[in-house]
């Protein structure tokens, strides 16, 4: 290569080079808000990525995420999802009903992906599943009431001997009553007494706990509304020594007994799918809500032996997980 030639294929270059480095720095990064009414653990976040990722968006490279919680509160807050409304975030992701709801209430413009919001159109939250109108889409929680009776005839299979049930649930959470109302009917059914116990904040649970020892409760009915003390609730279990069925697998996941719900892992796993399609350009209107079509039931051996129960083996059978 002569001089000339050589100085003519470096400029070259370095007229390229900048280009491409301009190219770089200016791909975007979309900006995803998530807000819950608790924490989530971090095998869920990992089915979020999932979901995200088969769409082609990656954390940490070509997205960001800020999170906002709603601590101990039950009701909706649309106050802790205001930075999101500020700073103009591309998708808000929330989390449990009241999370969804102070999304709803907090912007009207930016796409929201709901995750197990309950009963959504009976809430209000959407115009309907096939066509939720407005800004939000998502994936439902459950498919309704009685899903409250199918947990209690599960917890008459687990431990046969039980006949009195306590239930924590909280009117402070959206759309909570039709459940608890189901599990009374349901015990009625099933010829087992429940007696229902309004939790309306965390300091309620000690008490609720010690009138359920009073009363000789053999079992704890924990609605997953409660998640946002799944951590306090689950210590009080175990120290009070009471054998507990959740609605959610995240507490048994967390040292609960057992549990039956919608797959909560393949839900965050739609709901990264749902967002990554957002981002891409398509309407929240046009994406039909989905309910969820897998439930699991799982137990957690280590808990059952802590509290000196023997669960039938036809039951572990049917469990979908078992952590031992």
């Amino acid at each position: 290569m002569d001089r000339l030639t050589f100085i003519a294929t470096l400029g070259g270059a370095l007229l390229i080079a900048p280009r491409a480095t301009i190219a770089q720095t200016a791909a975007k990064v979309w900006r995803i808000g998530f807000v819950g009414s608790s924490d989530i653990p971090g095998t869920y976040s990992d089915a979020f990525r999932t979901g995200l990722g088969a769409l082609g968006f990656t954390i940490g490279l070509n997205v960001s995420t800020e999170y906002r919680w709603l601590s101990d509160r039950l009701s909706p807050t649309p106050d802790v999802v205001a930075d999101f409304v500020r700073s103009n975030v591309d998708v808000i992701v929330a989390y449990g009903s009241p999370a969804v709801l102070s999304a709803k209430e907090a912007t009207k413009s930016i796409p929201i992906v709901m995750v197990g919001a309950r009963d959504p159109v009976e809430q209000g939250i959407i115009a309907s599943l096939a066509r939720p109108g407005g800004n939000i889409t998502g994936i439902s929680a459950a498919t309704g009431p009685a899903i409250a009776s199918k947990r209690l005839a599960l917890i008459k299979e687990a431990l046969p001997r039980a006949s009195r049930v306590g239930h924590l649930w909280s009117s402070m959470f959206p759309g909570t009553k039709p459940h608890a109302d189901e599990m009374l009917h349901a015990g009625g059914t099933l010829r087992m007494t429940v007696t229902s116990f309004d939790v309306r904040g965390p300091a309620e649970l000690s008490r609720a706990f010690a009138t359920m020892k009073r009363e000789g409760v053999d079992v704890v009915s924990v609605e997953a509304a409660l998640n946002a003390y799944r951590n306090s609730i689950i210590e009080i279990a175990a120290a009070s020594r009471l054998p507990a069925f959740y609605g959610s697998s995240m507490f048994v996941e967390q040292g609960g007994l057992m549990s039956y719900s919608a797959d909560w892992l393949e839900i965050f796993k739609k709901a990264g799918a749902y967002a990554g399609k957002i981002l891409k350009g398509a309407k929240p209107s046009d994406l039909p809500v989905e309910q969820p079509t897998k439930f699991e039931l799982v137990v957690n051996l280590k808990t059952a032996k802590a509290l000196g129960l023997t669960i039938p083996p036809s039951f572990l059978l049917n469990a979908d997980r078992v952590i031992e």
